[in-house]
């Protein structure tokens, strides 16, 4: 009966998918966003914080597929690092909302992010501390270069 149900929830629930990116809007295409940044972003937060998932054999699995893929859903609905250039001014510049940038500083140096289920899997994830500055470094001169109005 088990082994009936384990097979039966393999069939239902969401799939894995990455949705259509605009290469312009990635962080990867913004002048403002240093390489070195761009390579942390990548090892660390980009999996769940943009359209370029890798969904690996578990992430279809259920019931672990469910909590990955609702995981990742949360994680691109606050920060999604595919349409990071999306939002722009008047002036056409990128705008970032001060929120959003002290939030990453903030998830970056409490090491609330990457989550530690994560990172058990993925330990190249783990930023350092030298590299969790240089993300807060970085958010904080994106910052004090805003327009003030």
């Amino acid at each position: 009966m088990l082994a009936a149900i384990l097979v039966t929830i393999q069939f239902v629930g969401p799939k894995p998918l990455n949705p259509v990116t605009q290469p312009r809007y990635e962080v990867q295409a913004d002048p403002d966003v240093p390489p070195e940044i761009t390579k942390l972003l990548e090892r660390s937060c980009m999996d769940c914080h943009s359209n370029h998932t890798q969904w690996r054999w578990y992430s279809y699995v259920a019931p672990v597929s469910w909590y990955i893929h609702n995981h990742i859903e949360q994680g691109r609905k606050k920060m999604n690092f595919s349409e990071w250039s999306s939002r722009r001014d008047g002036a056409g510049r990128v705008v970032h909302s001060i929120n959003d940038l002290e939030d990453l500083c903030d998830v970056v140096s409490k090491g609330t992010m990457p989550f530690r289920s994560y990172t058990l899997l993925h330990p190249n994830a783990v930023l350092s501390a030298d590299e969790k500055k240089a993300v807060c470094d970085w958010t904080d001169k994106l910052e004090s270069e805003r327009p003030k109005n």
